[in-house]
């Protein structure tokens, strides 16, 4: 966070609070970013690793902050009391919204945290490597997507590398950074458009209570609401400030771009928006070479955080977009996942009520004011079309055109439906609202814009009659607004984060431990999973959890093998599972031997429209005579084999 303080001070963003908090943020997140996927590559993702790379880039960075780029304010008009006031009880409310994350264990109950967000980084540090996965590492198709949410979770994970409770223990970190980057992103944009101070507690208050959000950061890698989030801070770079001079927009440019490409990193589907950034870059630089030069920057800039994916893709299948097919390259088209088939086998009306119905959930209140707050400033903008400032346009634009384009490429996009057990069982899947998580966020901060404009000055902006002289010295005084006065306070705080973290680790890797042995899905199966012994390889079969299968010190060995039980050389391609047993049971056991297997997890979670008999290869196994079963219950069994 050092580093990403001072490279925020160096490029100007420390004029106003809310600019050093976005860019320290954005900063610490892609530094984080860089390193982990630095460190792997270079096949030394280690601790050590990690601070050798840090530390020339902390002494690079305080050396450049001691020649600040200067402290612009684009933050819109001085606080004043209620202004104040206002972020105050946006920083409560966002730090009551955090605690939890801080506090209490990790808990592991998504789907695909099991089956890929967290398998790959157990894999990486397990090996110390970043690499393209092998086919028997390659356990769905999701092994080939972009996984920059789980390289920013392992940077939490790699100083802890003990047992489970230990290296999971501060993954909840990531959602904490996220909706601070979201919170500060609003705050940005509502200053670059003219509002003044506070005004984004109506932002950060409806992110901050809205259950969604809580239940999105909840998760390993959070990559939806990171998605969300990477986006709202690339849209507020882009945005103009109201002192826009040159250097600022190289900044600018450059924290969009990487930015833009953190998203891109995470989900293909940022591409639209990514675009957006661009556009809104390039009528921000007005004259064609200053527009060339900042639209250079963010497509330079979001190569260098997304490039790597995409192009070991192409590489390795010839489809930078693998597992979807692109181009008439191999993949698969995701069939029974999208809205627009389930509109086709169910029809509109009900395709329509289905989606509002789980879209619409934020919960519906929150929803309801973030279509007023679009459709409010859609109009205030069509009223004040001659008056409106040239940020105010583009904050339409960012909030306006960026919604409006995931609302219309929802219908194709996949699994905005759900999965395909989802759609056969006719019903929009539950959690599918956090494809379209920026849409909100971005609604919110188009309410306080809203607010902003139709609210009195003085019911925001009072004069100074009625404060202290105390408080007037306070918020009057520039002894105490420097940007190196901002830079350590927010320094001061990360310390003061850090020091709670180093304190509190011991009971909350405890905690975290006993919340995964204790869970009541699959912590038994865990539980038996730890107790093999070191360096056994694990085979899974039906449903891919595979994480539990890498053991409670990364002492077992997960291994991908084919419906018949031979290792596997051949790609995934789109398969979730190994499939159904095709050779009797003495070839399947006599395959199992020759790939070393001496563990074997058959996992058939309860889900809506799937049969209810288990893969082929558990009864199989029941005939094995030095199979043993050392744990069965409604969802999975573990098996051991040998004398």
């Amino acid at each position: 966070m050092v580093a990403a303080i001072a490279l925020a001070v160096a490029a100007g963003c420390a004029g106003r609070t809310s600019s050093l908090v976005l860019a320290s943020l954005a900063g610490y997140l892609i530094l984080i970013h860089t390193l982990v996927l630095a460190a792997g590559l270079l096949g030394h993702l280690t601790t050590l690793g990690l601070v050798i790379l840090l530390a020339p880039v902390v002494i690079v960075a305080l050396g450049l902050a001691r020649r600040p780029g200067g402290g612009a304010s684009d933050e819109g008009q001085a606080p004043g009391l209620i202004g104040w006031l206002g972020s105050l009880v946006a920083i409560g409310a966002l730090a009551i919204w955090a605690w939890p994350h801080l506090w209490r264990a990790t808990r592991l109950w998504v789907w695909d945290d099991y089956t890929y967000h967290m398998v790959y980084p157990a894999l990486w540090l397990r090996d110390h490597a970043i690499a393209t996965p092998v086919p028997a590492q390659s356990f769905t198709m999701q092994a080939w997507y972009p996984l920059s949410a789980s390289v920013v979770a392992a940077w939490f994970m790699a100083p802890l590398a003990g047992g489970r409770g230990e290296t999971l223990a501060w993954v909840t970190l990531t959602g904490v950074l996220y909706a601070g980057l979201a919170a500060a992103a609003a705050a940005v944009l509502l200053a670059r458009a003219g509002c003044r101070a506070g005004v984004w507690v109506v932002p950060a208050l409806l992110l901050a209570t809205s259950p969604r959000i809580a239940i999105m950061a909840s998760s390993f890698s959070d990559a939806d609401l990171a998605v969300a989030a990477t986006l709202a801070g690339a849209l507020a770079f882009a945005v103009t400030p109201q002192d826009d001079a040159g250097p600022r927009l190289s900044a600018d440019a450059g924290y969009a771009g990487l930015l833009s490409g953190l998203a891109l990193g995470i989900k293909v589907s940022a591409a639209p928006l990514a675009l957006v950034v661009l556009g809104l870059v390039a009528w921000r630089g007005r004259a064609v070479q200053r527009a060339c030069s900042g639209v250079l920057t963010v497509a330079a800039a979001c190569m260098f955080t997304a490039g790597y994916w995409y192009l070991r893709n192409l590489l390795a299948t010839g489809n930078p977009l693998y597992p979807a097919a692109f181009l008439g390259r191999p993949g698969t088209t995701f069939p029974e996942t999208t809205l627009r088939e389930y509109a086709h086998v169910y029809g509109l009306r009900r395709t329509l009520a289905d989606a509002l119905m789980v879209y619409a959930d934020w919960p519906r209140s929150h929803a309801a004011l973030a279509v007023v707050g679009l459709l409010g400033l859609a109009i205030w903008l069509l009223a004040r079309r001659c008056s409106a400032t040239r940020s105010q346009r583009q904050l339409g634009a960012a909030t306006l055109v960026s919604s409006a384009l995931i609302l219309l490429l929802l219908p194709l996009a996949p699994y905005s439906a759900g999965n395909a057990m989802t759609f056969r069982s006719g019903f929009v899947h539950w959690d599918s609202m956090r494809y379209v998580a920026l849409v909100p966020i971005l609604g919110w901060t188009a309410l306080g814009f809203l607010v902003d404009r139709l609210l009195p000055r003085s019911a925001i902006l009072p004069g100074e009659r009625g404060m202290t002289p105390a408080w007037r010295w306070l918020t009057r005084s520039g002894r105490w607004s420097t940007p190196y006065c901002r830079a350590l306070a927010l320094l001061v705080i990360a310390l003061g984060g850090g020091a709670f973290v180093a304190t509190h680790h011991a009971a909350k890797a405890t905690a975290t431990a006993q919340a995964i042995a204790h869970d009541p899905l699959f912590g038994a199966t865990t539980t038996a999973l730890d107790r093999l012994p070191p360096g056994t390889r694990v085979a899974i079969f039906g449903d891919q959890w595979i994480y539990p299968a890498f053991g409670d010190h990364g002492q077992l060995r997960p291994l991908r093998l084919d419906a018949d039980g031979r290792l596997a050389t051949t790609s995934i391609g789109n398969a979730m599972e190994p499939g159904d047993l095709t050779v009797d049971a003495s070839a399947f056991r006599a395959n199992l031997a020759a790939a070393g297997i001496g563990a074997v997890v058959i996992v058939h979670l309860p889900h809506p429209g799937r049969s209810p008999a288990w893969p082929a290869q558990d009864a199989a196994l029941r005939t094995f005579p030095d199979a043993h079963l050392l744990h069965r219950d409604f969802a999975a069994a573990v098996w051991r084999l040998g004398p």
